[in-house]
């Protein structure tokens, strides 16, 4: 898929640096297949090479310590082999950013992000902080992200997935867990948006870090 691209502009008001006042985004969805075939390969390599930061999502949903838990009727995508792994993916993307720098660490910050949040409400307790009400906000929370971070990276490694965590502190320099949700809710069994509507959750937190971590905004 071509990626999309959208050109962010930030009022004058909010910018902490005077001279910094757009970003150019560029969204690129690709499968974990995808990082085998030799063209996509080096199409990935170049743009993640001219990136200077990237967001990487992982699928929940793939891990087999999630879905043996989920409730009967939850929509589950179709289970990823071999290369289509989130480790195997994260590994993966890991290697094209080291080749792009030639170094042993990855100094561009990298949000790793857990997506469909909202089909894991139902294994999380009533008062868990990833189901707290969640009010957007201009300025970048640091302390409820660093207590995402912790938490995420508890359920990666309780999922048996420690692996993506160990690559991460070793190659990253700057990396921040974060779990969202596009939709808000489960979709229903016929795979369409539930009555609810859409109602995303927590989905601007990634890009206030990476906002802040250029300067652009502050944090609380």
């Amino acid at each position: 898929i071509a990626p999309l691209v959208f050109r962010f502009t930030i009022d004058q008001k909010m910018r902490l640096r005077p001279q910094s006042s757009e970003l150019l985004l560029s969204f690129a969805d690709s499968a974990g297949e995808d990082l085998v075939s030799p063209e996509k390969v080096d199409l990935m390599a170049r743009y993640l090479a001219a990136a200077d930061a990237v967001m990487i999502l992982i699928d929940p949903l793939q891990f087999d310590a999630v879905r043996n838990q989920l409730q009967p009727g939850t929509p589950i995508p179709k289970k990823a082999q071999g290369a289509g792994e989130p480790v195997a993916v994260f590994d993966r993307i890991t290697s094209l950013l080291l080749a792009g720098t030639g170094q042993e660490m990855i100094d561009k910050p990298v949000a790793i992000v857990l997506s469909k949040l909202d089909a894991l409400w139902q294994l999380l307790t009533s008062d868990d902080l990833l189901r707290a009400p969640r009010q957007v906000t201009p300025i970048f929370d640091s302390t409820d992200s660093l207590a995402v971070q912790e938490q995420v990276r508890t359920m990666i490694d309780a999922w048996g997935a420690a692996a993506i965590d160990r690559t991460a502190s070793r190659h990253y320099r700057r990396f921040r867990y974060f779990a969202i949700s596009a939709l808000g809710s489960t979709p229903t069994i016929d795979n369409r948006v539930s009555g609810e509507g859409i109602r995303p959750y927590r989905v601007t937190e990634p890009f206030m870090w990476l906002l802040n971590q250029f300067g652009l905004i502050r944090a609380a």
